[in-house]
């Protein structure tokens, strides 16, 4: 980024001087941080130029797009949704017979315990 004819390091440097007793980088460092600086400007600004009936319009833009997306998609077959299902189904029986499993073991073990202790 140039000001003038000047760039931001050789502005820092000059500012440093040859002679100065800091580090070599630190102009480099002063740099980034002018960079940085200038960034956070310009965002600021352009959050400031945020406006609704752009965005309103952007908004219009991609509702207006999708029905030529939809040519796009991959849509399942009934033979592929019928297998999806059915393995579904089949998962969500087996982990209720787990489960109910593990909870029936877990019950017996307890009432074991309380017996014995009690």
């Amino acid at each position: 980024m140039s000001i003038g004819s000047f760039s931001i390091v050789d502005i820092a440097f000059q500012d440093r001087g040859v002679g100065s007793s800091g580090p070599f980088c630190l102009p480099l460092l002063d740099a980034q941080v002018c960079r940085q600086r200038i960034l956070v400007l310009s965002a600021r600004r352009s959050w400031r130029k945020f406006s609704l009936s752009r965005s309103l319009r952007s908004v219009a833009v991609f509702l207006a797009e999708q029905p030529s997306q939809l040519k796009y998609i991959e849509w399942p077959t009934f033979q592929s949704t019928l297998k999806t299902a059915t393995l579904t189904l089949v998962l969500v029986a087996l982990l209720i017979v787990a489960l109910s499993s593990i909870d029936s073991c877990l019950y017996y073990v307890l009432a074991l315990l309380l017996r014995k202790t009690a």
